[in-house]
């Protein structure tokens, strides 16, 4: 009754928009931030035992919009945090709980679309907690990412983006599955298209069913949680907070050689998930051949060091100090 919720996905695929439904049943602790403690506080600040470390890490957390955002005392959370810093789940469980507290709920749901990569770890050490994999087309994932700035690759090639963001997004999305696959109901997948479509009241009963709670059509439209109150897109800040207005984008925004390069680079993962791809074999450059094939193994290479090597220590990502 009292267990946890971890919506995770591919960043651009609808996690926030979720997490705010499950905000507007009254039932969680509001906390609008992503907690970043596995993606990226462990690499970047390392062991929490070890005293400097976590020095650092304290000090870097209280002064970041995910401390900010809970609306804790920052002295007396210090305080009291000293007993629960050994690990960074430890510490996870120990800030959402006394978030949940301070607001008189009993549950809380977190939402860290990296957090898709250690659905097995979370769920090992939280047995109660249920999972949601947002999944959304990765073509207009990768469309999205592109024009964010968030491709992942500092190559200045369009193109080379493109196939990139998609690489990226086809790795989480394999990830979630596959460790989500091995926990039987206590795991969802829910399709963005879906959520935004015709059938969002049959998606609304399955997340109530899944979460145990009360969300419907009518509870969502006077809700103003996080993106229900305004449209999370890289369009436009217009449209209201369930919209169709981001599917289908790559249709219109990528030409013909980029929308091959992406049929070529990301099309099984399509197929498996059902979405629909031209007939057509792609015909596609070498260029898009040799990405396709060497992204995937740059893209893991780069998870590895940054995960399990000193190297993570120097990690771009970072909390976001001083944002509110």
């Amino acid at each position: 009754m009292y267990s946890p919720i971890f919506v995770v996905g591919s960043a651009r695929s609808g996690t926030t928009l979720l997490y705010s439904i499950l905000l507007s049943s009254g039932k969680f602790a509001v906390y609008q931030a992503e907690t970043l403690l596995l993606e990226v506080c462990k690499p970047k600040y390392g062991n929490l035992k070890i005293a400097r470390n976590y020095k650092k890490f304290i000090n870097d957390w209280l002064h970041s919009k995910q401390f900010y955002r809970s609306a804790l005392d920052p002295d007396e959370f210090t305080h009291v945090a000293l007993n629960h810093h050994e690990t960074y789940i430890e510490f996870m469980r120990h800030f959402m709980e006394h978030t949940a507290n301070k607001q008189g709920k009993k549950r809380w749901a977190e939402q860290t679309p990296g957090h898709v990569f250690y659905v097995s770890l979370l769920s090992k050490s939280f047995p109660d907690a249920k999972f949601v994999h947002m999944i959304r087309d990765g073509r207009d994932v990768a469309v999205s990412k592109r024009k964010l700035g968030w491709s992942g690759t500092k190559s200045g090639d369009t193109l080379k983006q493109l196939i990139y963001a998609a690489k990226s997004w086809e790795m989480s999305v394999k990830a979630g599955r596959k460790q989500g696959g091995e926990l039987g109901d206590r795991y969802m997948e829910i399709r963005y298209e879906d959520m935004v479509h015709n059938n969002i009241d049959d998606v609304l009963a399955r997340i109530s069913h899944f979460a145990d709670i009360s969300v419907d059509r009518k509870r969502i439209e006077s809700s103003t949680q996080g993106s229900l109150g305004k449209a999370n897109t890289a369009y436009d800040n217009q449209s209201p907070g369930i919209s169709s207005k981001g599917v289908g984008r790559w249709k219109t925004e990528l030409n013909n050689e980029e929308k091959n390069a992406l049929h070529y680079a990301i099309g099984q993962t399509l197929t498996e998930l059902r979405y629909e791809l031209d007939s057509t074999r792609p015909d596609v450059s070498w260029k898009v051949k040799t990405c396709g094939t060497l992204y995937p193994f740059i893209l893991n290479l780069k998870r590895y060091l940054k995960n399990e090597t000193v190297l993570g220590r120097f990690t771009s990502d970072e909390l976001e100090i001083g944002l509110k």
